[in-house]
């Protein structure tokens, strides 16, 4: 049976694989994470608020001194405890953001590997610009099972990257060893119909075709031979040319 007459064409039907996210505030011309945001909020209420007196502050030699009244000093202690809250002054959380850990200072991680493939074990998760929750949410990926190669890791956090290069730091706990693959999604054009690949009943390209699937549909892989790859689509299993899919390397055997 050829190809063109199976009639059985699976498609994963759920559009983008992750999106940005908007669940920020911006602050001075950066995007911040909501809890940092929270807490600006808070003192620039205080400012325009409750500020009855003047508030001067002098630096000197990595020295302060301030003057003002009582009301404008809380203030100025509420605003100082805040930043020490969460990890040191506006700047320093910045910077920390823009900055992760160097490959050569990060901890020991798993001891497994790097790089390796891994799958999403839910269908929402956070890609953080940084391996800490106080670093901002670039991207959410909402489909479980979805491949990622791990390509550093921070003590329970793991940088990623996904089929597409986007790149971020997800929490070890919300990844999964089981092993699953991407079909063809560089193949993926936008406003374009989506290429097929045969699912096949043996691993040989005479072996009779049990389903066509599009590009872009995730499939679990049981074993590969550096060549074909034993999977299961759906309800269906067979074989797919290893070539063909993203989430295990070119010439890498699963047993």
């Amino acid at each position: 049976m050829s190809a063109s007459e199976v009639r059985t064409c699976l498609t994963d039907g759920l559009g983008d694989d992750k999106v940005v996210f908007t669940d920020t505030c911006v602050e001075r011309g950066r995007a911040l994470a909501q809890p940092w945001c929270a807490r600006q909020r808070k003192i620039r209420q205080c400012k325009r608020g409750k500020m009855t007196g003047m508030l001067s502050i002098t630096f000197w030699r990595g020295m302060f001194e301030f003057s003002g009244d009582a009301t404008a000093m809380r203030c100025w202690i509420l605003a100082c405890a805040l930043c020490i809250a969460v990890g040191g002054a506006p700047s320093q959380v910045a910077a920390q953001s823009q900055t992760p850990p160097s490959a050569t200072a990060l901890p020991a991680g798993s001891g497994l590997p790097v790089p390796r493939f891994v799958s999403l074990k839910s269908d929402r998760v956070n890609l953080r610009n940084g391996p800490g929750t106080e670093y901002p949410t670039g991207w959410v990926y909402r489909r479980a099972g979805l491949p990622l190669e791990v390509v550093k890791e921070f003590e329970a956090w793991r940088q990623v990257r996904d089929a597409e290069g986007a790149t971020g730091w997800v929490l070890q706990s919300l990844l999964s060893s089981r092993r699953t693959g991407l079909v063809l999604p560089w193949e993926r054009k936008a406003e374009a119909p989506a290429p097929i690949a045969p699912v096949r009943s043996g691993d040989s390209d005479s072996s009779s075709v049990v389903a066509n699937v599009e590009a872009g549909v995730i499939a679990d892989l049981h074993t590969c031979d550096g060549r074909w790859c034993r999977v299961t689509v759906d309800r269906y299993s067979g074989y797919i040319e290893q070539k063909k899919l993203w989430g295990v390397y070119e010439g890498e055997t699963i047993k």
